[in-house]
C-alpha cells in the first residue's frame, strides 16, 4: 500500500516549470545574386559595342550584392535555468532592404562587356521584403557559469515560411519558402535570479534557388522559470 501511495503522489504532483521565454532584436546583412541583361555588348578583345536587337539573345549577367536585414521577435527556451545546454525555439520577423538596381549603379560595378548603363535591363525587387522565420536550435555555454556569465556556441536551423515582395532571378514576384541556418558564438549574463541577457553573433547560410551568405547579431532578454 505504501508503494501505491508513493506512486500516486508522483503522478499527481505538479511538476516545476523549466525553460523560459524571451524577446530579441537584431540585424545584419546577406549576399544576394541580382541578374540583369544588356541590349549591347563589347566583344572580347574589341572596343566598339555591338547592338543586339533580339531580346532572346541579350546576354545575362550576374551581380553579387549585399542586402541589409532587421530582426525582431520572440523565443521559447527549454531547459533548467542552471543548465549549460538549452533548447531554443525562435519566431521572428525579418525585414530586408530593396535590391540595388544595376541600371543606377556605376558602370565599373557591372560586367566589362556592358558598354553603358543605358543598355542595362533588370527587374529587381525595389520594395522591402517581409519574412516570417521559425527556427529551432541549441545554446551551449562552454566557459563561465549559468548563474553569472557564459560564453559558448549556438546554432539555429529554420525556414522562412511567410514572405512577401520576393523576386526570382527572372523577375517574377513570388512568396518563396527558404531554408536558413545560423551558427556562431553566444554570450549570456544573468542580471537577476530569473532574468538573463544574451547576444548571438552568427554566420548565416540561406538557400532559395541560390546559396547566400551573411552575418547576424541578435541581442535580447530571457525570463527563466524555476
Amino acid at each position: 500500500m505504501r508503494s501505491i501511495a508513493v506512486l500516486a503522489s508522483l503522478l499527481t504532483a505538479s511538476p516545476a516549470l523549466a525553460g523560459g521565454v524571451g524577446l530579441l532584436v537584431g540585424g545584419g546583412a546577406r549576399t544576394e545574386q541580382v541578374y540583369y541583361y544588356s541590349d549591347a555588348a563589347i566583344p572580347a578583345g574589341g572596343t566598339n559595342p555591338v547592338m543586339i536587337s533580339d531580346q532572346d539573345l541579350w546576354p545575362q549577367y550576374q551581380l553579387e550584392t549585399l542586402i541589409g536585414q532587421g530582426i525582431g521577435g520572440a523565443e521559447v527556451v527549454l531547459g533548467d535555468r542552471d543548465d549549460k545546454i538549452m533548447g531554443i525555439f525562435r519566431f521572428y520577423y525579418q525585414g530586408e532592404l530593396p535590391e540595388p538596381d544595376p541600371k543606377t549603379m556605376d558602370l565599373g560595378e557591372l560586367d566589362d562587356a556592358v558598354p553603358d548603363t543605358v543598355n542595362v535591363h533588370a527587374r529587381t525587387r525595389q520594395v522591402m521584403q517581409h519574412n516570417g522565420v521559425a527556427s529551432v536550435g541549441l545554446s551551449w555555454g562552454v566557459f563561465g557559469s549559468p548563474d553569472t556569465w557564459q560564453v559558448g556556441f549556438g546554432g539555429q536551423l529554420g525556414s522562412g515560411f511567410l514572405s512577401t515582395n520576393a523576386t526570382t532571378p527572372t523577375g517574377e514576384t513570388t512568396s518563396p519558402t527558404f531554408l536558413q541556418a545560423n551558427l556562431g558564438p553566444t554570450a549570456t549574463y544573468k542580471v537577476a535570479r530569473q532574468v538573463q541577457l544574451f547576444g548571438d553573433l552568427t554566420y548565416q547560410l540561406r538557400y532559395h534557388k541560390t546559396v547566400d551568405h551573411g552575418a547576424n547579431l541578435m541581442v535580447g532578454a530571457r525570463y527563466l522559470f524555476d
